[in-house]
């Protein structure tokens, strides 16, 4: 029957209006008693296991239990079967019995405007679970479920609110607990209160279900029948969950034919933390099977509200979920889910699946196995989950998990074990599009609390979609909170951003889904949907690029990380962080604004270590194995800018923070080796440019601020380059706008003060040999920091322009294929692939030089007078600058020595794919001047050699894809930087490039560079007699300091007899 005349059938039978009911629904007019025989076919009333079809155009109405259990029951299109009767408080409750319902017409009991409320209704859903997963995967959607094409309303008498936080810490024994927000929830019922302990898990969680026996203060404190058994923390900054289970509607799975039989609850965990030696057993839970409901198709309308559903889901059988929208589509927004409970689950809580524009609200989960609240394929949007909480959720098998690093072995779908293999990793909510609005959820356990995997495309019914779930942006992720997750890898966060999902044959959705839960993919956000990308890589058009948006986010109480963003762009605004030993780590192009990071709140942090609960000095002990981490820079390749953040109790202890109390001492507390900012610093195969900005940055009671990963202390490995540190760790440095970071006050560029930087970062003292804080005391314009260690340099003094002091970067190829040998045979520490010096770069009159390795990355300050390029063989017979970043406002000029004589060619050239046209050019010869001054002054497209064969040329950023329109460009901006808060980032030239050329007669003994000497000599931008070079960018005369002149300056000729020169003019940008 069409849609129309079923509801017309409705409309007539039922004696109301759809949209706005005046009467409850079983006791409107003109309905038919399941109990009078006249409703049925033949007189005869339905009996024990028999298959029910409610009569074609009746409207039934089941008022009493029936006291048997029902075959499937089958509601026809024209049909409707009500449950429910008025009754009185007390009143036993009505129980209907049945293997399955079939519902093309109606299921109803109660309304939003008469809910059930006494008799309770129960629903009871029978059946075994099938031998081998193909039998079970053969049954019918109604076996041991309600399988809905026509419309479900089930309303419960509502709550107030599902659940709330605690306002004070309820202590173990306590018997007694006050709320935040008053509560109407009825005495008898069953209340959550959740773990704050580190670890929530099945085998080791502090979780508790009590009666509850009545509400005093008006609500806001409950009374329980039982005692605590452990704390649970409310502190000013976080607080517990506490949640009420009961409902006055219940659709369950029987008691005797659901529970899992494979019930082992703890095994040994090879790779124990915090005193905690056990894990779930992996293979165990998994026959849970439950029951389930599942609305599916365009008609299929699903409205739930105050509902209980419990002994629910059926593991690893597709599709049988707790609450399952099924390919409704844009009809999803006549489809809801409010105020309900989902406790023991055995797959999943709710599942939205080709669905968009549906609701989840005030609903509650407890103790799910897989993946809890859920979007399936990845074409799922404009769905709203609010206010929902996800607690004690349990990954099936073994946990995602790695030896080390970043990366963990993929895992493959495995029909027996396994349907979707992302459950290795399951979370509380598994978005696997951002595109809905996600807003002011919480949970608790789970691989993550939260978990965004990347799906280059769309996963099994839906792989035909043309679209990029990756690529979509978050319709709104706001107000979310996560907690007591990410145990199981120091990697993961309990909000994560990471790991891929796809086909392993992408062409073919019927090939095994393959799940990579670490570092596997790059999420690159779009402001609109860009398309399909077919079988390559998902990829925004530059014009295209958007961000992934979290917005007020809390995490607290992790062994790991707080938030992991593995992904091209981001922005967080507004996040909190508590207790956890790292608050974050990102990549990409990253804004973290308006946040709290507490590494320690002093609150006691439960563990799961024998004695620790009752023995806070055993608990603090432990603590020394956990980190205490503010926030960690990534070592290549990023965009961050951190502003407006307050960092507490971070670092550990440190003499000269005395007497701040950072997170701990080394033997309490936490690691001896935290700090509030770490770096990664181990590479020499990846290592920064100028990655990372900050502003507004405040400490409170942090100890040490500063800190390099060391790859020899903290992962006992070998450099294995000649050298004590890592080109990561030489390159280091970051922008510290305002001051706030180091505390000077000024705009400051902080520089790694590593032993074999020789002075690279060191701006006020030409002559420093070493990064030694002995070395003579400059201008004054630098300090010297033994935390990292670090150069704290002035950014913007008074004798220079704004913006002319700067970092850039670039990397130099001076052999052919000289990247791809890179981490494969040479530059990789970490499998002792040796990565010595094969040169030199200084500047201009430094005496000290930065070693140059095969990996030719270099970071460093531009605005100077210029770096001096010296390779061991000599000249280069071809020297390409790649991947170039500098600042438009400061100049850069870079000097390397040929034979004098040789012939020499400079050509820009664009990416591969620019194509020459009467607007745009693709290479550009550059033109040889005759002087450095004329170079400088140039828009980077002029060249110079001297008497002595040395070349001078200037660094430039070009535009991208081309080199001009068509003549030659000098961009303020070439590629898109991210700015943010008044301070900018440029972003690297990835394929566009200089390539420098010489007709030089190659060497018999290394054929990529010239026969013949080169000039031995540096630049000297202090020549003249009486004259000091006295910072990279400035010379000062002898007679008196004040006289100075800087890049680009002409140095007057006096000796220190005569009278001072003229001071010369101000500078003006190049």
């Amino acid at each position: 029957m069409p849609r129309a005349a079923s509801r017309l059938v409705w409309l007539v039978g039922f004696c109301v209006v759809q949209s706005a009911l005046t009467v409850c629904p079983h006791n409107a007019a003109g309905l038919s008693d399941w109990e009078d025989p006249s409703t049925w076919p033949g007189g005869a009333l339905p009996v024990a296991g028999a298959s029910v079809s409610v009569p074609a155009g009746k409207s039934v109405v089941l008022r009493s239990s029936l006291g048997i259990v029902l075959g499937d029951v089958v509601i026809p299109a024209s049909s409707s079967l009500i449950l429910g009767r008025s009754g009185s408080a007390g009143d036993p409750p009505l129980l209907f019995n049945a293997s399955g319902i079939s519902v093309a017409g109606r299921l109803v009991a109660g309304s939003t405007d008469c809910p059930i409320d006494w008799p309770r209704l129960e629903i009871t859903l029978h059946g075994s679970r099938g031998a081998t997963p193909a039998i079970n995967a053969a049954r019918s959607f109604s076996y041991k479920g309600i399988a809905v094409t026509g419309t479900l309303d089930l309303h419960g008498a509502p709550l107030a609110r599902s659940w709330t936080r605690l306002s004070a810490a309820a202590a173990a024994g306590h018997t007694s607990i006050t709320l935040q927000d008053a509560v109407d929830w009825p005495a008898g019922g069953q209340v959550l209160v959740v773990s704050t302990a580190l670890k929530d898990s099945r085998d080791w969680h502090r979780n508790e279900i009590h009666t509850l026996s009545s509400l005093d203060n008006a609500g806001r404190t409950l009374i329980l029948s039982s005692a605590l058994t452990a704390r649970h923390a409310a502190t000013a900054d976080y607080q517990g969950e506490v949640a009420y289970l009961t409902r006055t509607i219940v659709v369950q799975g029987a008691e005797g034919d659901s529970r899992p039989t494979d019930r082992t609850v703890s095994c040994s965990d090879p790779a124990p933390r915090l005193g905690g030696n056990t894990m779930p057993c992996a293979n165990s839970f998994l026959t849970g099977y439950g029951a389930h409901v599942v609305a599916m198709g365009g008609e299929a309308v699903l409205r739930v509200s105050s509902v209980e559903l419990r002994r629910v889901g059926q593991t690893n059988v597709l599709g049988r979920y707790p609450l399952h929208l099924h390919r409704i589509g844009d009809a999803g927004q006549h489809s809801y889910i409010r105020g309900s409970s989902i406790h023991e689950s055995y797959y999943r809580c709710v599942s939205l699946h080709g669905t968009n524009g549906a609701s989840v609200v005030d609903t509650v989960a407890f103790n799910a196995i897989g993946h809890c609240f859920y979007l399936e394929d990845g074409v799922e949007e404009r769905n709203t989950f609010e206010s929902n909480l996800a607690a004690h959720i349990h990954f099936l098998g073994s946990p995602a998990r790695s030896n080390g690093g970043q990366s963990i072995d993929p895992v493959t779908e495995n029909a027996a074990s396994l349907l979707l293999p992302a459950d290795v990793a399951a979370s509380g909510f598994y978005i696997t599009n951002a595109y809905n609005r996600i807003v002011n959820n919480a949970a608790s356990g789970g691989w993550a609390g939260f978990a965004f995997p990347n799906l280059e495309r769309p996963i099994k019914l839906h792989s035909a979609v043309q679209i990029s779930p990756a690529q979509r942006p978050a319709l709104a992720f706001s107000g979310n909170s996560a907690h007591s997750s990410a145990w199981w890898w120091n990697r993961a966060g309990m909000i994560y951003v990471g790991g891929s999902l796809g086909h392993e044959d992408p062409s073919d959705p019927s090939s095994p889904l393959v799940y990579n839960p670490g570092r596997a993919a790059t999420r690159d956000t779009c402001t609109v949907q860009s398309g399909w990308c077919g079988s390559g890589p998902c990829r925004c058009n530059d014009d295209k690029q958007g961000f992934l948006r979290f917005t007020n986010t809390k995490v607290f109480l992790s062994a790991s990380a707080g938030l992991l963003h593995w992904g091209s762009r981001g922005e967080i605004i507004g996040y909190s962080a508590y207790d956890l030993a790292l608050s974050a780590s990102v990549l990409g192009v990253f804004q973290i604004s308006d946040a709290l990071i507490a590494c320690r709140t002093g609150d006691p942090l439960l563990l799961p270590c024998n004695g620790c609960e009752n023995n806070p000095s055993t608990a603090a002990s432990m603590l020394k194995q956990l980190d205490g981490v503010g926030f960690e820079w990534y070592d290549t390749s990023q965009q961050h800018i951190l502003t407006d953040i307050t960092f507490r109790r971070c670092g550990a202890a440190v003499p000269a923070r005395a007497p701040a109390p950072g997170c701990g001492d080394g033997n309490t507390g936490c690691q001896g080796r935290s700090s509030v900012w770490e770096l990664l610093t181990f590479s020499d195969r990846n290592v920064p440019e100028f990655m990372q900005a900050t502003a507004g940055i405040k400490y409170e009671d942090c100890g040490r601020r500063f800190r390099f990963d060391n790859y020899v202390l903290d992962y006992g490995g070998s450099y294995g380059n000649g050298m004590s540190s890592a080109l990561s760790g030489r390159l280091q440095n970051w922008f510290d706008a305002d001051g706030s970071t180091t505390g000077r006050g000024v705009p400051t560029i902080m520089g790694a003060s590593t032993p074999d930087s020789y002075g690279w970062w060191r701006l006020d003292l030409g002559s420093a040999p070493s990064s030694s804080p002995a070395s003579p005391p400059g201008t004054g314009e630098c300090d010297f920091s033994s935390e990292g260690p670090l150069w704290f340099c002035d950014a913007a003094p008074a004798h220079r322009s704004a913006g002319s002091r700067a970092v850039g970067s670039l990397f130099l190829e001076w052999r052919a294929n000289q990247e791809a040998a890179l981490g494969v045979t040479l530059c990789a520490n970490d499998n002792q692939k040796t990565c010595g010096a094969e040169g030199s770069i200084r500047h201009w009159g430094y005496a000290g030089a930065l070693p140059l390795t095969r990996n030719g990355e270099v970071a460093g300050p531009s605005g100077g007078f210029g770096w001096h390029v010296r390779l061991n063989k000599g000249a280069p017979r071809r020297l390409v600058l790649r991947r170039v970043q500098q600042f438009r406002s400061s100049t850069l000029l870079l000097s390397i020595a040929y034979p004098v004589g040789v012939g020499l060619s400079v050509v820009a050239r664009a990416a591969p794919w620019c194509q020459v046209s009467s607007g745009t050019s693709c290479s550009h010869a550059f033109t040889r001047v005759d002087s450095v001054d004329a170079v400088r002054a140039s828009l980077g497209n002029k060249f110079h050699v001297d008497a002595s064969g040395i070349l001078y040329i200037r660094v430039v950023q070009p535009p991208k894809g081309r080199t001009g329109n068509p003549e030659w460009q000098l961009l303020e901006e070439p590629n898109i930087p991210l700015k943010r808060d008044g301070i900018s980032i440029p972003t690297l030239s990835w394929h566009d490039y200089l390539e420098i050329t010489s007709d030089c007669t190659a060497s018999g003994s290394d054929t990529d560079f010239c026969a013949g000497a080169v000039s031995s000599t540096t630049p000297e931008p202090c020549a003249n007699p009486g004259w000091t070079l006295v910072a990279y960018d400035r010379c000062c005369w002898d007679s008196d300091p004040d006289v100075c002149v800087g890049p680009g300056e002409t140095l007057p000729s006096v000796s220190i007899s005569s009278s001072p020169p003229p001071r010369p003019p101000p500078p003006t940008p190049p």
